[in-house]
């Protein structure tokens, strides 16, 4: 795994950035050659955090991969969530397994910074893992909501695939120009007898930037009564003052 760098597809006011293998030298030699503490500022310092004039509370949400970015922003951008004046930053950590250095680096970071996200169920109790390790308290999947993580049933796309349903899903197909190429897939004999969110969720995943493109374009189609449960309580978490990421690590005492 690279360097972290800055998101070409970055949208105007927001920043997102993620793990990329592209960088001036080996990576593995990169890691090598710094410290832990000095790994960690480096993630910091490039997450160049958009901060509004009024000086709000800078948030770090951390997603799976670039498609999950690209849909949670689309979503956002539906709901009237204007992430820049939330000083949001979109951060793709390129796989949940690296959720680790990017907890590491939120613990360098600001203290007034706070820290969501979104994962699969699947990957949940790595989370729930990562979460432990930097002394947040939980201690399953059931808890994560409470610490700023949405849990999806199986994966983003596949939420709004469901929330739009067939119909919708193959009005969007149609509107990319990508309705034939479905069809032709679909009828594939590995996948004709398969459920049709089997089917695009392969498809989607059959060419490169492709699930990224749909994943936008599925999010963009949502109405506001239809967004997926786990989007809907990361944009609540967004819109409202929350605790920050150094707050959540404080041990509880009886009181709490």
């Amino acid at each position: 795994m690279g360097p972290l760098v800055l998101d070409s597809m970055t949208c105007p006011g927001a920043t997102s950035w993620h793990a990329s293998p592209h960088g001036s030298c080996d990576p593995r030699r990169q890691v090598e050659s710094h410290t832990r503490s000095e790994w960690c500022r480096r993630i910091a310092v490039q997450a160049v955090v958009t901060r509004t004039s009024g000086g709000s509370t800078a948030t770090w949400v951390l997603l799976e991969g670039a498609s999950d970015v690209a849909a949670v922003r689309a979503v956002a951008t539906t709901a009237g969530v204007e992430l820049a004046s939330h000083a949001v930053s979109l951060i793709d950590m390129g796989g949940a397994t690296n959720i680790h250095r990017h907890l590491a680096a939120a613990t360098a970071y600001r203290h007034d910074l706070r820290v969501l996200g979104l994962c699969d169920l699947q990957e949940a109790p790595y989370i729930v893992r990562a979460l432990r390790r930097v002394g947040v308290p939980v201690d399953s999947t059931a808890d994560l909501p409470a610490a700023g993580f949405s849990v999806c049933d199986r994966d983003l796309e596949d939420e709004l695939i469901r929330a739009l349903g067939a119909g919708g899903t193959q009005q969007v197909l149609q509107r990319l120009g990508l309705a034939q190429r479905f069809s032709i897939f679909a009828q594939q004999p590995a996948w004709v007898a398969k459920p049709f969110e089997d089917q695009v969720h392969r498809f989607a995943g059959s060419a490169s930037g492709r699930k990224e493109l749909l994943a936008a374009a599925l999010g963009a189609a949502l109405d506001l009564g239809s967004v997926p449960a786990p989007l809907s309580e990361l944009l609540d978490g967004l819109s409202r003052p929350g605790p920050t990421f150094s707050e959540s690590r404080r041990p509880r005492t009886a009181a709490d």
